[in-house]
């Protein structure tokens, strides 16, 4: 979130996307609804080895290394939504489904983590 209008303003394709074009990046991951990104974060990413964490992340519009399918926010697990005023609305699960992206973030750490500690990385 951003406050440096004086109100705050949430704005994810902005965060890094500079440095993304500018090449100051090699890879990426994306944690979250990749079909949600803009079109100018599609084409800076379109250009990097990416891993995409998230609902439909095998679906996603530009090319991805690695796509790893969660459930969806909402529906499969808890979450947030923001109203169009960027109000943040809370969200609950209501069906069993994929493991969430949560659950996929933590053992991912925690695997890299051990993979790290024993020097196999």
């Amino acid at each position: 979130v951003d406050f440096s209008t004086g109100r705050p303003r949430y704005t994810p394709e902005a965060r890094g996307l500079d440095g993304v074009r500018d090449g100051g990046f090699t890879a990426a991951v994306v944690v979250g609804a990749a079909a949600q990104l803009g079109d100018a974060a599609t084409r800076a990413l379109g250009g990097l080895p990416t891993v995409v964490i998230g609902p439909r992340a095998s679906e996603a519009s530009f090319g991805v290394r690695i796509a790893i399918d969660t459930g969806t926010a909402g529906i499969h697990e808890e979450g947030t939504a923001y109203r169009l005023d960027d109000v943040p609305l809370p969200l609950t699960a209501v069906l069993p489904g994929p493991r969430s992206a949560h659950q996929t973030i933590t053992t991912l750490t925690r695997l890299v983590a051990q993979q790290l500690r024993a020097g196999t990385a």
